[in-house]
């Protein structure tokens, strides 16, 4: 059942769905993961000291690391959602460094990237 907040923010639904599904497997002992916290609107000052720190534009909303070490990120996409130039760098670039990457519009979508690459 949806409520008017779950319309008003998709992506932000889908987010919370994928990690109580991320937080069963990493019960089990079959993955690591976090988000990193890049997003929201901030003042000046305080971008800056985020930017001094580390963050960086584009970053995907998921991490992971899988068995063996294998680095792994998803970025979440409401379904009429795309992904920005700083996002597809970023996807572009983790994968130059092999790691494994997805782009999800729906939880079935979250669901059956992660089980592949476990």
């Amino acid at each position: 059942v949806s409520d008017n907040k779950d319309m008003k923010r998709p992506e932000e639904t889908l987010q919370r769905a994928a990690v109580t599904y991320l937080r069963l497997l990493e019960n089990q002992g079959k993955l690591l993961f976090y988000h990193p916290p890049n997003g929201g609107r901030r003042s000046k000052s305080e971008g800056a000291r985020f930017k001094a720190a580390g963050v960086k534009p584009g970053v995907s909303d998921l991490a992971f690391v899988l068995p063996g070490g294998q680095a792994a990120f998803i970025e979440l996409k409401a379904p009429t959602g795309r992904t920005t130039t700083a996002q597809k760098d970023f996807l572009d670039r983790v994968e130059g460094f092999g790691a494994l990457t997805a782009v999800c519009n729906t939880f079935d979508q979250v669901v059956e990237a992660v089980d592949s690459w476990l």
